[in-house]
């Protein structure tokens, strides 16, 4: 800690409000990256080497992931995120979510959301 020079650091977040997906986009829009809570267990999801993602997934929430972008004029719209899986995983390292009209989000995208917020 120096007092003289203090810097930001994250001690508060945000709760996306759940299955929502107008609450997501614009949480990402508004705020950055979004930590979301999906499930990765399918060997789709595990073996994902690009393209726009829309294979069956379950909703029990298993991986965190950030969502940092989505889009929506797409022919297939989707959310863009990264993993921590490395690099050699998806599209170097990051996975184009279909954006559904399912109550939870594919993969339960929608259903545990949040970001941080900058304390000083």
């Amino acid at each position: 800690f120096d007092p003289p020079n203090p810097q930001p650091h994250s001690t508060w977040y945000v709760n996306v409000t759940k299955a929502s997906k107008p609450a997501l986009l614009a949480a990402i829009a508004l705020s950055g990256p979004v930590s979301v809570a999906i499930d990765a267990g399918s060997r789709a999801f595990q073996h994902y080497g690009g393209g726009v993602f829309n294979s069956p997934c379950n909703t029990t929430l298993d991986h965190g992931v950030l969502a940092v972008g989505y889009d929506l004029e797409a022919i297939e719209p989707y959310y863009l995120v990264k993993n921590s899986w490395g690099a050699s995983w998806g599209d170097k390292g990051y996975i184009k979510m279909a954006i559904d009209d399912s109550l939870k989000g594919i993969c339960g995208i929608l259903l545990d959301a949040s970001y941080p917020i900058a304390a000083f």
